[in-house]
């Protein structure tokens, strides 16, 4: 029952995700708009043709170079042209729930947003060092992810090109997809290799395929595929992506508020302030406030700002029945330190309410209400607002 209740699996943006962020990207079950063979790494590489040279008295690497340097001029005009992608100070737009402010020169700001007012986490991006505030900690990154920020602050400040890669970019040759060919190119970014899949026809980019190791030795593969390019003040971007992860579902976020050069203050750039309330802890009590609100598939979950070490602090333990109150409304709910023994309890029944946690799905305990009746999905969401105060104590 548990796997279908699809809580934020990272952010942004894009984040493995990050564990913060409180996606609203809406799983899809659609393919994606470029075919990917199914299987491992070789058979992902199948279709490719190796570059022909074109003149016998040229090198082969001289005709090499000569490709990268055309698709990358070829891409760069498709995206709007040299010069007005020159103009840009700065692109902001808000994808899967997620802000993103960007700089050409590659210095990006994530803002992980949950019910207004309420900001989780801020990811700032910075000549490859990450900084992260969430839910007022700083917290480490580790090295796969900071190289997929990374990844976001060169494509996101290039306007979706290429051109950030430029100086790193190999030829790889081209693949072919029914009456369609592709350009394919690879880049380092360490300890990642990203590969770059440009339709022959407009020189887009249509797909893009991060891969490396995560932390446990399992393998990390992510893999884009850019939506319908749209005009956005001259410059020509994808209105969507549709994310998949090896081992998961995909995701489809969709891009709006797409502003150019839009004023902001001269410290915007090194600041990290979030807005998530304050917590009190209390033997068997927890006071703090709600960040989100997630609905699915016929249940939602209320997403609060209590953290793992705090419930552990305040004493609850897995199977104690709890009194939850939200605003004046009081509702009898069972805690679970983790997903995992909720499911292993049975407790996944309609009408239950559940505190839980998945490191999987966010970095704080949500409340489930599972197929709650309909009057009292009425009456709780009519007293939820961002930041909104939510308490427990043991009964």
């Amino acid at each position: 029952m548990r796997k279908s209740i699809v809580i934020g699996a990272a952010v942004l943006l894009l984040s493995v995700p990050s564990a913060a962020f409180i996606q609203t990207e809406r799983t899809s079950a659609h393919s994606p708009t470029l075919p990917r063979p199914k299987g491992g790494d070789e058979k992902r590489g199948s279709g490719l043709t190796p570059n022909k040279p074109r003149h016998s008295c040229r090198g082969v690497e001289g005709l090499i170079a000569e490709s990268v340097a055309d698709i990358v001029k070829r891409n760069v005009a498709a995206a709007g042209g040299e010069a007005r992608l020159a103009s840009v100070r700065n692109l902001s737009f808000t994808a899967g729930g997620n802000v993103y402010y960007v700089t050409p020169a590659g210095t990006l700001k994530i803002v992980v947003q949950g019910l207004p007012p309420a900001v989780i986490e801020v990811i700032l991006v910075e000549r490859g060092l990450i900084r992260r505030n969430r839910l007022n900690e700083m917290i480490d990154t580790p090295d796969i992810e900071k190289a997929r920020f990374v990844f976001y602050a060169k494509l996101f400040g290039g306007c979706f090109t290429i051109g950030n890669f430029a100086a790193d970019l190999r030829f790889e040759g081209t693949r072919r997809f029914g009456p369609e060919t592709f350009y394919r190119l690879s880049a380092a970014v360490p300890p990642m290799t990203v590969e770059f899949d440009l339709d022959t026809a407009e020189c887009l980019l249509r797909q893009v395929a991060l891969r490396g190791t995560n932390p446990d030795g399992s393998r990390y593969e992510e893999v884009f595929d850019m939506g319908l390019y749209q005009d956005f003040q001259g410059v020509k971007m994808p209105s969507s992506w549709f994310r998949s992860l090896v081992g998961g579902r995909g995701n489809l976020s969709e891009v709006s508020d797409v502003s150019f050069d839009v004023p902001l203050d001269r410290d915007f750039f090194t600041t990290t302030a979030v807005n998530a309330g304050e917590v009190k802890v209390a033997a068997g009590a927890l006071e703090g406030h709600i960040l989100a609100l997630l609905d699915q598939r016929g249940s939602f979950v209320l997403v609060t700002n209590w953290t793992p070490g705090q419930a552990e602090k305040a004493g609850l333990t897995s199977g104690a029945s709890l009194a939850l109150r939200i605003e004046d409304l009081e509702r009898e709910a069972v805690f679970y330190a983790g997903s995992s023994e909720a499911e292993s309890a049975n407790a996944y029944q309609p009408g239950a309410r559940i505190m839980t946690f998945d490191p999987q799905r966010g970095g704080t305990f949500w409340i489930l209400f599972f197929v709650p009746s309909a009057e009292e999905a009425a009456a709780i969401k009519a007293k939820v607002k961002g930041l909104s105060p939510v308490s427990v104590r043991l009964r």
